[in-house]
């Protein structure tokens, strides 16, 4: 083998390689094979750097936008952030210590069925606009899997 090549290889691990393994090792530190949540992590991390390189290299016609919607998509379907006004709100108006206090002292506080039913609400409203951004997510990677990864 000659130097040149000895020199390029280790510079492409210690540059490229090593960089990248620790990129994927903060997220696969807590995935579990049979948990479908740490796959969106996994995913936008893979678009971010995918878009990031087809941007940098100027390689082919690259959807920017398509791709931050997809890393925009997986984080908040991951943090699991929808309506955040709406349960501030809740809470504002509903002292959960107290709520919770009833529970505990097995007495029905007087606000305990309103607050339930409007948390039970939002998460109902929560759930609906999460299964709409899961679809409009596969949606995209399946349209452009082949432009993007292939």
């Amino acid at each position: 083998m000659k130097i040149s090549n000895l020199y390029w290889s280790l510079n492409w691990f210690f540059t490229i390689y090593i960089p990248k393994v620790f990129d994927y090792a903060k997220i696969l530190l807590h995935d579990y094979d049979f948990e479908f949540e740490y796959l969106l992590p996994l995913i936008e991390l893979k678009t971010k750097r995918t878009r990031e390189y087809l941007v940098k290299e100027n390689v082919v016609h690259v959807d920017e936008k398509r791709m931050k919607e997809v890393e925009l998509l997986c984080h908040r379907i991951f943090k699991d952030e929808y309506l955040p006004e709406e349960r501030a709100n809740l809470y504002s108006r509903y002292p959960v210590r107290s709520v919770a206090a009833s529970f505990f002292n097995h007495s029905k506080h007087p606000l305990e069925d309103m607050y339930y039913n409007e948390l039970r609400i939002i998460c109902e409203k929560c759930e609906q606009i999460k299964k709409q951004d899961k679809e409009r997510l596969f949606y995209l990677l399946r349209k452009n899997i082949n432009c993007w990864w292939s």
